[in-house]
């Protein structure tokens, strides 16, 4: 398993976001599979947003009471374009997708 080691430390939760959705872009283009920091903030905000995708089983523990662990492993559901339609009511004032 590829980790990325951090220790910035973040002063606002909005910054832990900016910085955490940099670390998912990376997690998900499969550069690495897990992160660890000792920003709570950081690693709060990452596993949240790691697991807005499907395919992602998220995985977290805290070590030493200082060092936050966040990974990934994968599902076996597989996403594609195929599976997703896109029906319009005829006026285009609204969009359901199946």
């Amino acid at each position: 398993m590829r980790w990325n080691h951090d220790v910035v430390t973040l002063e606002t939760m909005r910054e832990a976001e900016v910085w955490a959705d940099s670390i998912a872009n990376e997690i998900y283009g499969r550069i690495y599979e897990g992160y660890t920091t000792s920003d709570y903030k950081v690693a709060y905000a990452l596993a949240f947003m790691l697991a807005s995708i499907r395919q992602f089983h998220v995985h977290t523990e805290i070590e030493n009471t200082s060092v936050y662990k966040v990974w990934i492993t994968m599902s076996d559901i597989q996403c594609s374009e195929a599976n997703i339609s896109i029906k319009t009511n005829g006026n285009n004032k609204g969009t359901h997708f199946e």
